[in-house]
């Protein structure tokens, strides 16, 4: 019979442990989810409800949250990619500076979702949103049925979101025929630095302290900007319910805001879709599956021709509000 000594006893310990250690760590998906901040209530929904998901299908979820800042978002990168990430679903800060992100993911053999916002100056391995420039026509048109005639001033979002530069075109797209009629007239436009709440505030008191007109319309692309607007206008003692003021993301202060009349609308995004969307695409990448059919769509980010899919944004007024409770976006006491 062979003899075993210490030396070799040990080697083959240390052995099994290797193995039960690798076994171990191949044996559970990983996958990572940033995103930019967690400031807005449909960012909560889908950190809260990605996480409910992964638990379900046994996969860890590695998750980051960015505080609008870029090199933060980029050092969060690195770290779930070091911690065995297979797939990386990212919504950047800024679509250029994260181009490196996807570079250094596909190096390391890893598969990149562009989630919610597309990343340019590369090719993420997908890209899937809400269709930014559907969203800008439905609010284009909201205010036209509303308000047919007057001055319109706009306040798009942060212009490294390639979303607030596409909503711009599609508010443009559908109030190009009125334009022309002369039945409006633009008054003011500019984007909004990380849409934010306090920025548009400024700009519009700047406005209101350099015109003698109150506008009809304020064609807001975010809630934040559209509060931040609101309270420019109480400050100026102006009748908020005689505008029509616009919002993106169904915030609950801004559905508050509907139901008083200060607000006219806000475009309800319903996000579970966009994330269970995306941990689909995840998955079938970690078991080496085809996504062709879920996403169809082909769009290009000046680079490539990135795999996609857009879904559908949904109008909520006073009319429509009770859609945010039955689809457990909002709760009733949320919005009294």
């Amino acid at each position: 019979m062979r003899k075993f000594n210490w030396y070799t006893i040990t080697y083959l310990f240390l052995l099994v442990v290797v193995v039960l250690s690798a076994s171990c760590h191949n044996g559970t998906a990983k996958i990572g989810f940033i995103l930019p901040n967690l400031n807005n209530k449909r960012y909560l929904i889908e950190q809260s409800y990605m996480l409910e998901k992964c638990k379900e299908k046994g996969i860890e979820l590695l998750f980051a949250a960015s505080d609008n800042d870029e090199q933060k978002q980029i050092q969060q990168f690195d770290e779930i990619l070091q911690k065995g990430a297979k797939v990386i679903i990212l919504d950047p800060v800024n679509r250029y500076t994260a181009a490196v992100m996807v570079r250094r993911a596909h190096e390391a053999g890893v598969k990149v979702i562009s989630y919610d916002r597309l990343i340019v100056g590369c090719e993420p391995d997908a890209y899937i949103s809400f269709d930014a420039k559907k969203i800008g026509e439905m609010i284009a048109e909201y205010a036209l049925q509303h308000k047919p005639k007057g001055k319109y001033i706009i306040l798009n979002g942060d212009k490294s979101d390639i979303n607030a530069v596409w909503i711009q075109e599609g508010i443009l797209k559908s109030l190009q025929p009125a334009i022309n009629a002369g039945d409006i007239t633009i008054d003011f436009t500019m984007f909004v630095e990380n849409w934010n709440e306090s920025n548009a505030r400024h700009i519009m008191q700047k406005y209101l302290s350099l015109s003698a007109d109150t506008p009809s319309c304020i064609l807001c692309s975010s809630d934040l900007m559209a509060r931040g607007c609101r309270e420019a206008l109480k400050n100026a003692s102006i009748d908020l319910r005689g505008l029509v003021t616009t919002g993106q993301n169904a915030e609950p202060y801004a559905c508050k805001a509907i139901i008083n009349g200060e607000q006219s609308m806000t475009i309800y995004k319903p996000v579970r879709k966009l994330v269970d969307l995306a941990l689909e695409i995840s998955v079938r990448y970690l078991e080496n599956q085809s996504v062709d059919d879920i996403l169809p769509q082909r769009v290009n980010n000046d680079f490539a021709d990135i795999p996609s899919r857009l879904l559908d944004g949904v109008i909520i007024d006073a009319n429509s509000i009770n859609l945010l409770i039955k689809d457990n976006y909002l709760k009733e006491e949320e919005i009294k």
